[in-house]
């Protein structure tokens, strides 16, 4: 299984009718994370149209930083009488000031132009912030039924980790576009500058396209971006590396990835019990205690711990054996190093001592588990587990606790290498 990690999201845009520059909203952005900006302007006039003009990007603030162009896409109506352009550009803000970005188009008035500033997370930027391959494609769309398909196709990806960015505009309203690939939406809007949107496409389809039911011209654009391995991302990220899930199982969103859980651990941390909870009250997570029959309290249930960690709170509490799963590692082939933080407040013996798995994927060429098994003690300790994959994918791996179910455990700092 190839999974993608690119999200993205949209901080800023703005537009402007019979103009030559259009401005975004000023916003902060986050320093040092990549930024892919597209432009959308169209010309319009009696045959044959003026070229849309292709812009240039500066900023203020962050923003002031160079701005590359990645593709552009220019598109004419049947007739001539319009002329639309797409163009994609690439950026790493410098600091999180507070800033505004601006396209100008040569000092020449479009007649409406609009840009969107959208920022992704878990993209690996040391080259080409990001990008690895584009693609463009036009359409004039006047068929019949008023509907058509664009598509713009990719080399083979790099990596089956990597992710798609599918940007799209037309100079029409469109409310139902549909997709060949289930993708996330960063920006999209539909008003009196036309349809415009970034999708991001998660599967890694190399071919994506859209299809809509209006009349227009349509540009596309599509680029290949590099996903950031688990390294980095999750090394030293406490905060996000023990932030837990309702269902009681470690939410990894360095790697986007929510998670769900056995019903067994099923729990909402340390302030609520709204999961197969009679009465509401708070956990006490500090407290050993069995479930107490018509008050419905469960101290042992898996949550969050706010008092404990490694080295610092906070971490996630174990109290009932078995294993606790959800969290898959997306990965390229190669040698890989996984490691968790334990502590136990019990020795309980070899045999029944906490054990870390990665869990056997064939298609990754892992064909066997492989497994971590705590030494003795009780104070924090590593457990780590080595293994080569021989293709791209993505393993799962599990926290096991094998102990009594008075014996409580907390893990901590998950990192892979």
């Amino acid at each position: 299984m190839s999974l993608g990690g690119i999200a993205g999201q949209n901080i800023a845009s703005g537009g402007v009718a019979d103009g030559n520059t259009a401005a975004s909203n000023s916003v902060a952005p986050v320093s040092g994370q990549v930024c892919y900006i597209w432009v959308f302007n169209v010309q319009s006039a009696p045959p044959p149209a003026p070229l849309a003009d292709v812009p240039t990007l500066s900023g203020t603030g962050g923003f002031n930083v160079t701005w590359t162009q990645v593709a552009t896409s220019v598109v004419s109506s049947a007739d001539d009488s319009r002329r639309l352009r797409l163009t994609l550009f690439r950026g790493i803000p410098s600091s999180a000031t507070a800033g505004v970005v601006t396209a100008a188009f040569g000092g020449n008035n479009q007649k409406v132009a609009y840009l969107g500033v959208d920022t992704y997370t878990f993209v690996n930027s040391a080259s080409n912030q990001g990008v690895v391959q584009n693609g463009t494609n036009t359409n004039t769309l006047f068929n019949e039924d008023g509907s058509g398909t664009i598509t713009v196709t990719l080399n083979p990806l790099a990596s089956g980790a990597n992710g798609v960015l599918f940007l799209w505009c037309l100079y029409a309203t469109e409310t139902t576009p549909t997709y060949n690939f289930t993708g996330t939406g960063v920006d999209s809007r539909s008003s009196t500058y036309g349809m415009m949107a970034a999708v991001v496409n998660q599967q890694g389809n190399r071919i994506p396209n859209v299809t809509v039911n209006s009349s227009g011209e349509i540009a596309a654009i599509a680029i290949e971006i590099t996903a950031t391995s688990p390294v980095g991302a999750m090394n030293g990220d406490k905060a996000v590396n023990a932030a837990l899930t309702q269902s009681g199982a470690m939410f990894l969103r360095t790697i986007n990835f929510g998670v769900g859980g056995d019903p067994l651990f099923a729990s909402c941390g340390p302030t609520a019990y709204p999961v197969n909870d009679p009465s509401g009250r708070a956990a006490a997570e500090d407290t050993v205690g069995q479930y107490l029959p018509g008050i419905g309290y469960w101290p042992l249930k898996t949550q969050k711990s706010n008092t404990i960690g490694s080295s610092t709170p906070p971490s996630q509490i174990q109290g009932r054996n078995g294993y606790l799963r959800g969290i898959v590692l997306p990965l390229t082939a190669g040698a890989h190093v996984v490691t968790i933080n334990m502590k136990t407040e019990l020795d309980t013996g070899i045999a029944y001592r906490p054990q870390f798995i990665v869990k056997a994927n064939n298609e990754v060429g892992l064909h066997a588990d492989v497994t971590a098994t705590a030494i003795a003690g009780t104070d924090w300790q590593t457990l780590t587990c080595s293994f080569t994959t021989t293709s791209d994918g993505a393993v799962e791996i599990l926290r096991y606790k094998r102990g009594p179910d008075h014996v409580r455990l907390w893990w901590d700092n998950l990192t892979v290498s």
